[in-house]
């Protein structure tokens, strides 16, 4: 049977199971639930009323969702709309396995889809706009993936399980398909959207965007955008001292007494997105056609990048909602500080830094596609060349006073704490800055008969990688201070450096006696700057035949050379070498400050890998009539070796200690780490039943993921560095329904359990536990999560088409690494799972003509919960944050569409 897909010009056969989803799901040995995806769609075969058809492009050919035999979640442009969708955070709370973590002080982002989440080495998930890359390696500390703002998206693909074959190296648990609306040579179109809401405690967001395209003949067509959006804050920024009261820190916010001295700024955390887009479309001949692009996005952030919501809880009041965190100020250079209890004394040193915590991130996308008929095969290719640059400022002062500068906050006995630290003009800053260049090239072969018994594609891939990542920290209390150190005088453990002490003797400051080397401009104390350029080239090819009428078998493989280079330099004199630490000079004969035996030495270093993977793909589809499927497959994913970071010599007691040595004992740590690899096993099936009205999707899989990237941590020294140390295996189940109940209600659902573990104790060389058998992955995501929508419509007086809402999403409790297992190196027994919570969303409105106008409440029973519950730091557990949903907001939305 054949239907014709409106828009896509192209013609699909409805390939379909004899037993429904209702004879698949004791195979399955669950129900099933996803949410309602709306895309390029097509009507239901054999029903004048269903569930819409959706077209997605997730095996690189335009194909049925309902065909394709892997787990996808597709959204529409007008689904994210309704949702109330603006941003790739809102998306992973409405699609199982999907997972999102961000860290609290640098706004790094890493993305999972079935457990597979790591926070070191290349990313484990594909993200692409449209047919480019974009993702990211963990380069530097603070290495974030970039997200296009959700405006005149045709939609929005999660393809769940690896997609080594035909997406290539990173698409370990998945891949995310940004998928832009294209120029038209037949249809005129528009749409525009304005927004206003306001936030409790917060301020107003507001977003403005518009697109437009049109045939400028029969071979020309263009298409535009351009898209505003104002994030409002909810989060103060408030200035005063605190007193410790609890030293435990197991009072949490009632560990710290916060007094407050004034209110910097209100609503701090506000973000403003800015896009542009432009795209022709030129029929050069009747069957080849050209689309140029470019596409422009600008993010920037007030005080805070994605983890922005990130409040103290010393300083707010959670149960009102009223949250806020401490701003330090850069104090006066000359400013002199004196602390009778130990005799020592500061002066602050000038330093250059912005009042908050902003940051952007900007890229520009520009794209060539080809796309030729050949009547026999079809000949698609992309040209690209993402280029995108990134900072972000973070605040360190808590943790820099808390880690060189401790002798400060004691008593006389020079053991016993003040209970106070950071006096107010004391102040450290560091800038995360990423650069990344992506040129691709991609071209695909593939099969032009959807009616063929053989159906392929093949291709070549070429990628040349760059990526730059630089990091100074400066401060502005340690180059004047007396005492510079780890461990305060009376502790008697050494590693301190004071004003004319050893080893360099009077005339000396402790910052050298200790470092061995004056601090950088501005007062910066370390630096250090990472560069990769990584090279991939592949072939790929994979076949779908049909073995009967009902039975179809599905091969593929790619095969890809990796290439890297990583060089890396460290200066400042936090990086030095050869660092005295404050002791005696071994030979006093040779103990020159910057000179001889004592002469500062920086590293640099310069590695890299080159090797050669394959990805195959194995599965078989069985449709025995045209409303189901039953479906296996078995997948490999892969992700390329790379370089480590090089951590300072104060980390060098923390590698011994782990083990990492060389023949002589000597610290040392690895250069390098090498690649790691998943295999995936899935069961799924699909069913339309009841004409079409009801619509059922769900899979269950087993991932083997061997060989892990891991950080290893370095708890004392609070650095870390990439190894290979791990096994894991993920394990769980999605599910999803559609159901249209009757003529005016829509009711749809997802459902996904996922259990990923370690499937025994990492150690390090040492015999250094790292993580413990049956741990959970970090950052792999909720172990269940739900979303549910109902839509009810009615007729109204004058045309009008009125409808009603709501959207519920929950996201059950989450181990972490630090609350499990007593034993384990990062147990912290006052650490909570990270909190279950559930969101509420309503909308009212109305449709008339081409215009779409609604009034909404967002987090309706505003709802908060432990999502990323903290300590500061070793150094000051005391000091308690925590990162906040968006209090409630209400807000009126109008649309209109041609």
């Amino acid at each position: 049977m054949r239907i014709c897909v409106a828009g896509v010009g192209r013609a699909f056969r409805l390939r379909r199971a004899v037993i429904g989803m209702a004879a698949s799901l004791p195979l399955l040995g669950i129900a099933v639930a996803v949410p309602l995806a709306q895309a390029q769609t097509a009507p239901a075969a054999g029903a004048s009323l269903g569930i819409e058809e959706v077209v997605v492009t997730a095996t690189r050919r335009s194909e049925l969702l309902s065909d394709v035999p892997i787990s996808v979640t597709s959204f529409g442009d007008e689904e994210l709309q309704q949702r109330g969708v603006k941003q790739f955070d809102d998306l992973v709370r409405l699609t199982p396995g999907l997972n999102l973590s961000r860290q609290s002080f640098t706004g790094a982002s890493q993305i999972a889809i079935r457990g597979i989440s790591s926070n070191a080495g290349s990313g484990t998930t594909g993200l692409y706009i449209d047919d480019t890359p974009i993702q990211v390696r963990n380069l530097g500390f603070a290495s974030g993936n970039a997200f296009p703002g959700l405006f005149d998206i045709e939609r929005v693909e999660v393809l769940r399980g690896p997609q080594g074959t035909l997406f290539g190296a990173g698409s370990e648990g998945g891949t995310v398909r940004f998928i832009q609306t294209q120029p038209s040579l037949t249809e005129t179109s528009a749409t525009a959207r304005g927004e206003v809401s306001t936030t409790e405690n917060g301020d107003e967001s507001y977003e403005a965007g518009v697109a437009y395209g049109q045939p400028l003949s029969d071979r020309v067509g263009v298409r535009g955008s351009a898209y505003y959006r104002r994030d409002g804050g909810f989060i103060d920024g408030v200035g005063g001292t605190y007193q410790i009261v609890d030293p435990t820190g197991a009072s949490y916010g009632d560990s710290v007494d916060f007094t407050k001295t004034r209110t910097y700024e209100e609503d701090v955390n506000w973000a403003e997105t800015q896009a542009f887009r432009l795209a022709f479309k030129f029929q050069a001949t009747e069957d080849l056609s050209i689309t140029p692009s470019v596409f422009y996005q600008k993010v920037h952030n007030n005080d805070g990048a994605g983890a922005g919501s990130v409040y103290d809880l010393a300083t707010s009041d959670e149960n009102d909602r009223d949250y806020s965190r401490q701003y330090y100020k850069t104090g006066a250079p000359g400013t002199v500080y004196t602390f009778p209890n130990t005799s020592e004394t500061v002066t602050l040193n000038a330093m250059s830094a912005p009042d908050n915590q902003r940051g952007e991130d900007e890229f520009t996308l520009t794209a060539l596609a080809l796309d030729w008929d050949l009547g026999w095969a079809q000949l698609v290719s992309n040209t690209s060349y993402f280029d995108r640059d990134q900072y972000q400022w973070s605040d360190y002062t808590k943790g820099y006073v808390q880690y060189y500068a401790p002798e400060y906050f004691l008593e006389a006995d020079g053991v016993t704490s003040t209970g106070t630290y950071a006096p107010e003009g004391w102040r450290s800053m560091s800038q995360y800055n990423n650069e990344q260049q992506n040129f691709v090239q991609e071209i695909r072969l593939q099969s032009s008969d959807d009616d063929a018994r053989l159906r392929w594609v093949a291709g070549l891939f070429y990628s040349d990688l760059e990526q730059n990542a630089s990091q100074p920290i400066n401060q502005n209390f340690l180059i004047g201070a007396s005492w510079v150190g780890f461990y305060p005088t009376g502790f008697d453990y050494g590693y301190y450096g004071v004003n004319d002490g050893d080893p360099f003797g009077p005339g000396s400051t402790g910052l050298q006696n200790f470092f061995g080397d004056d601090a950088l401009p501005n007062g910066v104390l370390f630096y250090g700057e990472w560069s990769t350029q990584e090279k991939q080239k592949a072939g790929f090819v994979q076949i779908d035949f049909d073995l009967t009428d009902t039975i179809t078998l599905t091969a593929g493989i790619r095969a890809s050379e990796n290439e890297l280079d990583f060089d890396a330099a460290y200066l400042g004199p936090e990086n030095n070498a050869n660092a005295p630490f404050g002791f005696p000079c071994f030979d006093p004969a040779d103990c020159s400050f910057g000179s001889g035996a004592m002469a500062p030495s920086y590293p640099t270093s310069a590695s890299g890998s080159n090797e050669t993977a394959y990805t195959p793909k194995w599965g078989i589809s069985w449709e025995p009539d045209d409303d189901n499927m039953v479906y296996a497959t078995a997948a490999k994913g892969f992700r390329p070796a790379g370089a480590s970071l090089r951590v300072p010599s104060v980390c060098d007691a923390d590698l011994i200690t782990n083990g990492y040595v060389d023949a002589n004992g000597d610290p040392v740590q690895p250069e390098t780490y090498d690649s790691d690899s998943v295999w995936s096993y899935e069961l799924g099936a699909k069913s339309r039943l009841m004409g079409g009205r009801l619509v059922l999707d769900g899979s269950v899989y087993r991932i083997e993921w061997k060989d892990i990237q891991a950080n290893v941590s370095l708890p004392n020294c609070e650095y870390n560095f990439v190894d290979n140390l791990a096994d894991a295996t993920s394990e769980g189940f999605d599910l999803s329904f559609q159901f249209l109940v009757t003529d005016n209600f829509v009711l749809s659902g997802a459902y996904g359990y996922n259990d990923p573990r370690f499937d025994k104790d990492a150690v390090s060389p040492g015999g250094v536990k790292i993580y413990s058998e049956d741990a959970a992955i970090p950052d792999a995501g909720p172990p269940q999560t739900l979303s549910l929508t109902g839509e009810y419509t009615l007729s109204l007086p004058g045309g009008y088409d009125g409808y009603a809402r709501a959207d519920y999403t929950y996201s059950a409790q989450m181990r972490r690494v630090g609350d499990q297992v007593a034993s384990d190196p990062f147990y912290d027994p006052r650490l909570k799972p990270t909190g279950s919570f559930a969101l509420v969303n309503l909308r009212l409105g109305a449709r008339f003509s081409n215009y779409d106008i609604s009034l909404f409440v967002l987090n309706l029973t505003d709802e908060t919960a432990d999502l990323d519950l903290a300590a500061g730091s070793y150094y000051d557990p005391q000091d308690w944050s925590n990162q906040a949903l968006r209090p409630r907001s209400f807000g009126l939305m109008g649309a209109w569409r041609m």
